[in-house]
């Protein structure tokens, strides 16, 4: 059975947003839903892996320490079989957008968890598609007066992987990926998307288009992403008002609060509002606690549904405190 799981806009949406909510950032969330729905192309485009056949496993782990139950989860996880191989292979691929200074010791921690588990020792990837440059190393090595380790992890830097190849893919979601790329100035990537994908982009609008500024915000300025991201809608012949991804998002998170009552439904709402913030100004810790609190305020459900259309339409989070 192969993994081609395809992102309606609604889920898109609702699931970034939840995601954020509960404090993981929007990006991690985005690289996972991209890689569950194109997995197959992806191993193949990042990897080199001809996959024909890719399996999805439960991501979470648990081990047992001084008679409790500790659980982790890892990024992604799943049987590969390639071409020309009888066996499948166990990879274990994490998604990083900061470079993180312990990866090895993570992954070694995860490594073991997964040979207990599986009975096969996994191959590990890290995908990294941070601002920053990569700085994290594919091998560590320790050594002490008498012991040591070593671990070796595949390291795959989106920023260097050539933004012509990712284009040449079929899939409109998984070449938006070449936005990341630094192998050519942003705007010839961009002009050479909708060259390849302008009909299938317009057709996806609704989903290709929240992706686009989530992945452009990654690696330059807000008010930069805004001015490309209107010259796509110009391009398009597209009106701003005639955008509808974001209220669907936010009318379906809407019923499903009032399912749970009107206060819990309400509490759903406020969080679905500061994701969304956060994932537009990219909101410092006392940003957040400011827009909860000005949330917060708001006692009736008609005055926070207005107060949520502010949200694409507001040029700084200062300007959305004042409403």
């Amino acid at each position: 059975m192969t993994y081609e799981k395809r992102i309606t806009i609604d889920a898109l949406v609702i699931t970034l947003s939840s995601h954020v909510g509960r404090g993981e950032p929007v990006y991690d969330a985005l690289m996972k839903q991209l890689f569950e729905k194109a997995s197959v192309k992806l191993f193949s485009l990042l990897l080199g892996v001809h996959a024909f056949e890719i399996q999805e496993l439960p991501r979470e782990l648990t081990s047992v320490k001084e008679k409790k139950v500790e659980r982790d989860s890892v990024d992604f996880l799943v049987w590969v079989k390639s071409k020309g191989k009888a066996e499948k292979t166990l990879f274990h691929v994490e998604f990083q957008s900061t470079n993180d200074s312990w990866i090895h010791q993570r992954l070694i921690r995860y490594s073991a968890l997964l040979e207990k588990k599986y009975n096969i020792f996994p191959e590990q990837v890290v995908i990294y598609f941070g601002r920053d440059p990569l700085m994290m190393k594919e091998e560590l090595v320790k050594t002490g007066k008498y012991t040591g380790y070593s671990h070796y992890c595949r390291i795959i830097d989106l920023h260097q992987v050539d933004a012509k190849k990712i284009l040449e893919t079929k899939d409109p979601m998984v070449a938006l990926l070449s936005l990341l790329s630094n192998t050519q100035p942003v705007e010839d990537t961009l002009a050479q998307y909708l060259l390849r994908f302008k009909k299938e982009f317009h057709q996806q609008l609704e989903t290709c288009l929240p992706i686009m500024n989530y992945l452009l915000q990654i690696k330059l300025p807000y008010a930069r992403v805004m001015g490309l991201i209107n010259e796509v809608i110009g391009m398009l012949g597209i009106k701003k008002e005639d955008l509808v991804f974001y209220k669907e998002g936010m009318e379906k998170g809407m019923k499903k609060g009032m399912k749970k009552g009107m206060e819990k439904g309400m509490e759903e709402i406020r969080k679905i509002i500061l994701g969304l913030l956060n994932a537009r100004f990219q909101l410092e810790e006392e940003q957040k606690e400011k827009v909860r609190s000005h949330l917060n305020q708001v006692k009736t459900m008609e005055l926070l549904e207005e107060l949520s259309l502010k949200v694409i339409q507001v040029n700084s989070i200062d300007e959305f405190l004042t409403y």
